[in-house]
C-alpha cells in the first residue's frame, strides 16, 4: 500500500507540475487530470494486490486470470473514476 500510494503521489505530482506550466489557465483539467491520476493508480494497486489473492483462495492459478481480469478492470474504472472527477471539478471551478 505504501508503494502505491508513493507512486500515486509521484507520478499525479508530475503531472501537476507539469499541466501547470504548460497550460497555466485550466486548473480545473490541471487538477482533475492529477486528482484522477492518483485515484486509478491506488484502485490498481489494491486491485492488482486483492484480485491474486481471491483467485488463490477460489483455487484458481491467479499468474492466468490475473492480468486480463485486472487490466479490463482497470481501464473501466479507471475511465468511470475520470469522467466523475472530472465533472465534479468542471462544477467547482465553473460556478
Amino acid at each position: 500500500m505504501l508503494v502505491g500510494l508513493l507512486n500515486a503521489s509521484i507520478i499525479s505530482g508530475v503531472i501537476l507540475v507539469y499541466n501547470l506550466l504548460m497550460l497555466p489557465g485550466e486548473l480545473a483539467v490541471t487538477m482533475s487530470v492529477a486528482c484522477s491520476l492518483f485515484v486509478v493508480v491506488m484502485f490498481a494497486t489494491i486491485l492488482g494486490t486483492v484480485v491474486p489473492l481471491t483467485l488463490e483462495k477460489l483455487k484458481i492459478n491467479p499468474a492466468l486470470a490475473t492480468g486480463p481480469f485486472i487490466q479490463i478492470s482497470n481501464d473501466i474504472v479507471g475511465l468511470i473514476i475520470y469522467v466523475q472527477i472530472s465533472t465534479q471539478f468542471l462544477k467547482i471551478f465553473t460556478s
